[in-house]
């Protein structure tokens, strides 16, 4: 039998011979295998960043618990609040469950210190900037992404929350990049946030719903469990992640997973942040702005001018195809862009405006005039894009609803898009690849594999089993009118 010390060492000769960096957390021969960090600084694409209300972590299965926590999910920033671990022991559990983190807490904005902040320095770095009793705010910063984030403990009053709403309302309109505010606000948004027969009043969504409409943040849409606290009789969602409308417009989709909560009253909250997104191949979409540029019908009648071969329905396919080639060649050769365009001619219109205002060249009248015909053009283009991909078919009278439209667009696309998908096993699945392998299993046990031969169709069934009724079956076989098409459509 060795001793453990020497099993300790014939480990670490084993691993370096590996190239894999091991280490010892806590009391026995219980080891921990750490990621590389050269790998993690080469070929990290994915932030992992989870909240969690983990009450009394002073307890030692909890420690172990959470330290196998972080090394199973792979997690990269764990911000833990209501912990109630006194100040003089917080550094050695700390180390306990994440050996070599950085790590920051609130002990001095309130004794108690409910809230901490922990994350692999390998991975990414958060610079803290306001620490308060309710929240820590700070920046995070990847390989290739920053975003602004706050780790929340709302107290357990509507009034002592006031000061939470007042004070994130100053962070946001103070940030203008991407803003993500997550974990315990202990409150609800809608009374249906609540499952108890206990009556919800209106003050208590009431604050919660005013500070999310004055700031236009929202929520990010969830994957799991409806609720995220439970005591036994009721269930409550209380935990958040919610975000800006720059978040929306800039930072990858993102869906929230609601986890289980395993030994704690509260579910973890993981969002999973790529850095590096895989691109799918663009599908071709007809803007319809296209339609009403002057080159479009000439290009379309010269697509289908064209001599091509094959059968009736052939020729139809290949002349669509050229139809579509047309198009998509004159939006690359003249509408590519839009956005650039609409910048140049609103800076080109302003430098004329004001030379014209200080009286320099009074005969620009004519030059202002035709920048402001491109300007509108182009920005009506603009809008008509990001309505048609958003698919919102309102306006607000006379004004430019861009941000909105973009906002919109994003949200959809967070909605279409497969983010996680739990196997037949149970496991999370996050990547793209493994969804696609998942996905393509579920539907070759489904519908199984090709045949080389199918079983003959029962006559009998045909001459004995049910029929329709003559009518029936004329009404299926009768033509479909151009009415119900229109109708249809």
């Amino acid at each position: 039998m060795l001793t453990k010390e020497k099993e300790w060492q014939a480990v670490k000769k084993k691993s370096a011979a590996r190239g894999t960096a091991m280490m010892s957390i806590g009391d026995g021969a219980e080891w921990v295998q750490r990621d590389r960090a050269e790998e993690q600084t080469s070929k990290h694409i994915q932030i992992k960043l989870i909240t969690w209300n983990v009450r009394g972590l002073s307890k030692d299965h909890k420690q172990r618990e959470v330290r196998k926590f972080i090394h199973e999910n792979k997690v990269d920033l764990l911000a833990i609040v209501e912990h109630k671990v006194n100040k003089k022991h917080v550094e050695a559990i700390i180390k306990r469950i994440a050996q070599g983190w950085n790590w920051v807490a609130n002990y001095n904005a309130q004794d108690k210190g409910r809230i901490w902040i922990l994350w692999n320095p390998h991975v990414l770095t958060f610079t803290a900037q306001i620490i308060h009793e309710q929240f820590i705010y700070g920046v995070i910063r990847g390989q290739s992404t920053s975003f602004h984030f706050a780790a929340i403990y709302g107290l357990h009053t509507v009034e002592s929350r006031r000061e939470l709403w007042s004070e994130l309302r100053n962070i946001h309109a103070g940030v203008q990049i991407s803003l993500l505010l997550m974990g315990d606000f202990n409150a609800i948004k809608e009374l249906e946030d609540r499952s108890s027969n206990n009556i919800v009043h209106d003050s208590d969504v009431k604050d919660f719903k005013d500070f999310l409409f004055n700031t236009g943040m929202d929520e990010l849409p969830y994957v799991g469990s409806k609720y995220t606290w439970s005591n036994g009789h009721v269930q409550s969602k209380i935990d958040w992640s919610i975000v800006n409308t720059t978040w929306l417009l800039q930072m990858p989709p993102t869906s929230v997973i609601i986890m289980e909560p395993f030994f704690s009253d509260h579910s973890p909250l993981l969002i999973v942040v790529d850095e590096q997104s895989r691109r799918a191949p663009k599908q071709f979409k007809f803007f319809n702005y296209m339609a009403d540029q002057e080159e479009f019908h000439e290009t379309v009648a010269t697509c289908l001018a064209k001599q091509v071969k094959g059968s009736a329905l052939e020729k139809v396919w290949q002349k669509l195809k050229n139809v579509k080639h047309g198009i998509q060649g004159l939006k690359s050769t003249k509408y590519n862009g839009v956005e650039i365009k609409v910048q140049e001619y609103k800076e080109q219109l302003l430098a004329v405006q004001q030379q014209r205002i200080n009286g320099q060249h009074p005969e620009l009248n004519d030059t202002e005039r035709e920048l402001r015909k491109q300007f509108e053009k182009w920005a009506a283009i603009e809008e008509s894009i990001a309505r048609h991909k958003s698919r919102v078919r309102w306006l607000k009278l006379g004004d430019s609803n861009s941000t909105f439209f973009f906002t919109n667009m994003k949200n959809r696309n967070v909605q279409n898009r497969i983010h996680v998908l739990k196997a037949s096993n149970g496991n999370l699945i996050q990547n793209p690849e493994g969804i696609e392998h998942e996905i393509g299993n579920f539907y070759q046990c489904l519908l199984g594999t090709t045949t080389p031969h199918l079983p003959d169709a029962d006559p009998i069934i045909f001459i004995q089993g049910y029929i329709l009724p003559r009518k029936e079956q004329l009404n299926l076989i009768t033509p479909v009118t151009k009415e119900e098409i229109k109708q249809a459509l």
